[in-house]
């Protein structure tokens, strides 16, 4: 998703300038890098700060991520923005009779859990 797409930048940036460009290019750092993200963006759901170490990315050293969820919640600022705007189109969409409350919202995926895009579904759906 977009914010597996910005945490995925932000290390892959924040790597390669650590240690040469190039260093997360392929197709198997790609994949540990964002494994690597996926863990930290769950951890950060119930947790304000999260280390990973990723395996592999770098020969013969391991590499760690860190991210707490403050800076997680500025990279995401313009994702839940757009989550919010759609909400609110849904909500629209949906045509509802005046007084009729929305009595359930399911919504799927890991990245739901994180705070700052509940409230933006939250914001949405509110109006």
């Amino acid at each position: 998703g977009a914010l597996d797409e910005v945490l995925l930048a932000h290390f892959r940036a924040q790597v390669e300038e650590k240690y040469g460009d190039g260093t997360c290019s392929g197709p198997k750092a790609t994949s540990r890098l964002s494994k690597a993200c996926e863990r930290i963006k769950k951890m950060l759901s119930t947790i304000d700060s999260s280390k990973v170490s990723v395996d592999g990315l770098i020969p013969d050293q391991d590499v760690t991520l860190e991210l707490s969820r403050g800076q997680l919640e500025n990279m995401a600022a313009r994702v839940c923005l757009r989550i919010k705007e759609l909400m609110a189109r849904v909500v629209t969409a949906c045509h509802f009779e005046e007084g009729v409350a929305l009595d359930v919202l399911e919504i799927v995926g890991g990245g739901t859990r994180i705070p700052c895009v509940a409230e933006a579904v939250q914001q949405g759906i509110a109006g």
